[in-house]
Parts: C-alpha cells; structure tokens; sequence
C-alpha cells in the first residue's frame, strides 16, 4: 500500500524471463505478482507519465494518477534488489540501462526536461475541461520509446485516505499491465 499519507520511493520491475513482476517500497520488495500472458508494449505510441492510455485501447475514460510524483525513473533493464536499494537512496543518472530521469520539483504544468543523456523530455497538455481533476497534471513524452521499460522507480505520494486506483505510469498495451 503506497497510500501512506507520507512521500514513498516506489519501484515496480518487470523480469521478462519469469514474466514477474516486483515491487518495492523504499528499497525493500513487498510483492511479486507472475503473469500468466506476455507483456505487450505499444512501441512509438505515445506515453504517458500520470495517466494511462484506456481511451486508446476502447475503454471510456482513462484514469489519471491521483496524487504527487517528485520524480520519476525509467530503466531497460530488470534492477535488481541491491539496484533498487541504491537507486532508493540516489539515482546514477548515467547508468548505461538508464532511459529518463525527471523531477518534477515546482514543474507542475510545464515542460520537464530529461536529467540523463537521452533527451526524453516531456510536455504537459491543456486541461481540456478546464477543470483540474487531479493533484498531478499529466505529461506526455515528446518523443517515443522504440522498447520497453522493464523497471519504473518513482517517489510519490498519496494521501492516506484515498481509495481509488490511478495509473503512475501508464503504456502497456495490455491494460492488465499497467502500474498502479
């Protein structure tokens, strides 16, 4: 449970050879969950940092991440424990597996530079409804990723009186898969 009330570091990884995922919180792993399918994944379609993308995949509304990210992580390879434990204290932002790296420190509503060396930077649309429905607007990446993520590492927040579900990082094309 990351409703906590209190700032989480969050990392969710996704070992393809056992189709397992893994879930840490603040470095230590608190539950793996093994698929029963492969993963897809909707490569050079866009993705999205706190939303998913259901209307895409026919579904009525999407839903939008419910709280606050300071930053967020993606990685290509699986980290392993001992990564996720350093990673719990301070991001290498010139590992090699590195994709982006973001903080969003101040930056809610505005364009977010990529700290690492790929440029993956991201943009935030307009509300449509001109309403803010939630704590964290959502952003969309400029460019697209050509492979999957298999590791998501972000510190986050929700209150602890929140019940509902909302997508942190949303871009499997399996709805299933999304995180959460």
């Amino acid at each position: 449970n990351v409703m906590t009330g209190d700032w989480v570091h969050l990392a969710i990884t996704y070992e393809p050879t056992t189709k397992t995922f893994y879930c840490y919180l603040n470095g230590v792993l608190k539950q793996s969950i093994v698929t029963t399918g492969d993963i897809s994944y909707a490569p050079n379609s866009p993705f999205f940092i706190g939303k998913d993308n259901r209307t895409a995949h026919g579904w009525k509304e999407d839903i939008f991440f419910k709280g606050k990210i300071r930053n967020l992580t993606l990685f290509y390879d699986s980290r392993t424990a001992e990564e996720i434990a350093n990673d719990y204290i301070a991001v290498d932002t010139s590992d090699k597996d590195i994709i982006c790296d973001y903080n969003f420190d101040g930056m809610y509503n505005k364009r977010v530079e990529d700290n690492s060396s790929n440029n993956y930077d991201l943009w935030c649309p307009p509300i449509s409804n001109g309403v803010e429905t939630n704590l964290f607007n959502y952003y969309e990446m400029e460019d697209t990723l050509t492979a999957l993520p298999l590791t998501y590492e972000a510190n986050v927040f929700l209150p602890s009186d929140y019940s509902s579900e909302g997508a942190v990082v949303g871009n499997y094309r399996d709805i299933g898969a999304t995180i959460y």
